[in-house]
């Protein structure tokens, strides 16, 4: 009774991570509803995966074009980050994921302008 009481008092503090929110819970005598803690109800949505993914992609594609001669898979991965980066604009954290949609944009947009300048020469050399 006395952990219920203290669970409750500071269920507002931001210092309880989810590893002990768990461990809370299972000490919880309550059979009617688990313990919740309102900042810890959407910790999934708060914290997604698309921006870090998105960003994460950009940088992979900006490392195989300036490395290597694997244009199709850096092209690839650009894609990548502009869809990740098109998600993640709807969740948080949304500072990466605009950084990997920039990015992205600019390893999708200017090799597609190479190609077609370099068509377009080859096409006036002929």
């Amino acid at each position: 009774m006395l952990l219920i009481f203290f669970i409750k008092t500071y269920k507002y503090s931001l210092s309880i991570n989810n590893q002990a929110f768990r461990l809370l819970t299972l000490l919880s005598v309550s059979e009617s509803k688990p313990l919740t803690y309102p900042y810890l109800e959407n910790l999934e949505e708060k914290h997604a995966p698309h921006g870090y993914l998105s960003f994460a992609s950009a940088i992979t594609s900006s490392i195989l074009y300036f490395t290597t001669e694997l244009y199709i898979i850096a092209f690839s991965f650009g894609i990548l980050a502009v869809i990740f980066g098109a998600i993640g604009l709807k969740k948080k954290p949304k500072a990466l994921a605009i950084v990997g949609l920039i990015l992205g944009l600019l390893e999708v947009i200017i090799p597609v302008f190479i190609l077609l300048a370099l068509l377009f020469i080859i096409d006036q050399v002929n």
